[in-house]
C-alpha cells in the first residue's frame, strides 16, 4: 500500500521539533502499513522466509526506535526494559551490551506480531510526546549533545528498514 506524503502544515515548519514529529509520523504510517501486511499471514503454520525476515526487520525498527529515543532524549529506560518488559511480542531481546549481531538474533527470536504491534504503538506514542517537549534550541546544530544528528540517523535507519521490508515482501 502506497501512502501519499503530504507536506507538513505551516505550523509544523516553524520549529525543528515539529518538523521531526511530522517526519516520524510519516515514517510510522509507512511502518504500520507494512506491519498490517505482515500480520495478514499470522494463521499460516509455515511462513515463507521473506515474511519471517520482514517481521524481524519490523521488530528491529521498533526496538531501534525505543532504544534510540530513550538514548537520545534520555527520558528514562526504554519501554522494552520497563513498562513493556515481557509484553513486546519478542521472545527475547538482543544483548544490549556491545555490538548486536542482528543476524543471529533474527534467527532465534520468535515474534508475536499482535503484541509487537501493540508495543510499536506505545513506542510511537513515547517518541511523539518526547519530540513534542524538545525545544528547538536543543535541536540546534551547534548544541553540544547534538540530538538532531542522532534523531536524523534514527529516521534514516527507519527508512532503510522500511525499504528492506518492502524488498523482502516483493520477492515472495
Amino acid at each position: 500500500m502506497v501512502m501519499p506524503m503530504d507536506t507538513p502544515n505551516h505550523t509544523a515548519t516553524r520549529s525543528a521539533s515539529a518538523l521531526l514529529r511530522w517526519q516520524f509520523e510519516h515514517m510510522r504510517r509507512l511502518l504500520d502499513a507494512t506491519a498490517e501486511e505482515l500480520m495478514e499471514d499470522s494463521n499460516r503454520h509455515r511462513l515463507p522466509d521473506g515474511i519471517v525476515q520482514a517481521r524481524v526487520c519490523y521488530a528491529r525498527a521498533v526496538l531501534s526506535e525505543d532504544l534510540g529515543i530513550h538514548g537520545v532524549i534520555a527520558i528514562g529506560p526504554p519501554l522494552a526494559l520497563s513498562t513493556w518488559s515481557g509484553r513486546t511480542g519478542l521472545s527475547d531481546l538482543p544483548p544490549l551490551m556491545g555490538p548486536i549481531d542482528w543476524h543471529l538474533w533474527g534467527r532465534r527470536v520468535r515474534l508475536d506480531m499482535k503484541a509487537l504491534h501493540g508495543y510499536a504503538q506505545a513506542v510511537h506514542a513515547v517518541t511523539d510526546s518526547s519530540l513534542a517537549v524538545l525545544c528547538s534550541e536543543s535541536l540546534n546544530e551547534t548544541h553540544a549533545n547534538q540530538p538532531l544528528h542522532l534523531l536524523s540517523a534514527l529516521l534514516l535507519t527507519q527508512a532503510m528498514r522500511r525499504g528492506e521490508m518492502a524488498c523482502l515482501l516483493a520477492n515472495i
